[in-house]
């Protein structure tokens, strides 16, 4: 199944990935409509791993409200929304998309943030940008020694979803852990006594939690290498002018 790129983007930034998690398993059970009965939900719950039929309602219900599903209630049919529909209503014009399997849903924020970070290494690659303070800067091309990897900062992804540092640092983690992306991080080496770093970051406070104490050396982190482990294919391209 092809996932836009730019709907990861959009959930992980609107906290909807549960919702785009359960929208995918309707399309895996069904063939764009099925019955809205017990059957079919405790289908979903198995596939999902969701323990309470509450909880399974609560992302329907903002399905529906998201208008990525119709409940036909005399009928009881659910309509699925197709993913070109969806990118019409809203705007999505990236035709690029991630390819997902079934058993990506067990770790599946964790694939839309390795999907969010592939777009980035496949911009960077294509226009030889480098993501560094939230902001691209036109410079000059700095990968590591494979062009696979690419400077991802932190702060990049937290602007760009508007989150936290802390919540775009856990979303990271999350892709790592699964395989999503592979990360080599760097380090510079100091030539600041430990004794000194204190008043070092009082003096240079963009420093931060950057300054890492190994032993007596003391080291500046540096962005990080990140090489992106998904595939990618281009959806078709669709038309903005259809009505919704």
């Amino acid at each position: 199944m092809l996932i836009p790129i730019q709907l990861c983007e959009y959930v992980l930034a609107n906290g909807l990935e549960n919702e785009l998690r359960v929208l995918i398993a309707f399309k895996y059970i069904g063939n764009g409509q099925l019955k809205n009965d017990l059957l079919n939900k405790n289908k979903l719950r198995h596939l999902l791993d969701i323990n309470s039929i509450v909880t399974l309602n609560k992302y329907i219900n903002k399905l529906e409200q998201l208008n990525w599903i119709g409940i036909d209630r005399r009928r009881k049919l659910i309509n699925v929304r197709g993913f070109d529909k969806i990118r019409i209503n809203y705007g999505l014009k990236n035709r690029k998309a991630v390819k997902l399997k079934k058993n990506d849903l067990k770790n599946f924020k964790g694939f839309c943030t390795g999907a969010f970070i592939g777009s980035l290494c496949i911009t960077q690659k294509r226009r030889k940008w480098n993501w560094e303070d939230g902001s691209i800067k036109r410079r000059t091309f700095s990968t590591s020694h494979s062009t696979s990897y690419f400077m991802i900062a932190i702060n990049s992804l937290a602007k760009i979803l508007s989150i936290s540092i802390s919540k775009a640092h856990r979303l990271k983690m999350l892709a790592f852990e699964s395989k999503y992306i592979t990360v080599k991080q760097r380090y510079n080496k100091l030539d600041i006594l430990v004794s000194e770093v204190n008043r070092y970051k009082d003096y240079y406070p963009e420093y931060g939690n950057r300054l890492i104490i190994q032993g007596n050396e003391v080291y500046e982190q540096l962005i990080d290498f990140i090489k992106c482990n998904m595939n990618f294919k281009n959806r078709k391209s669709i038309s903005y002018d259809i009505k919704k």
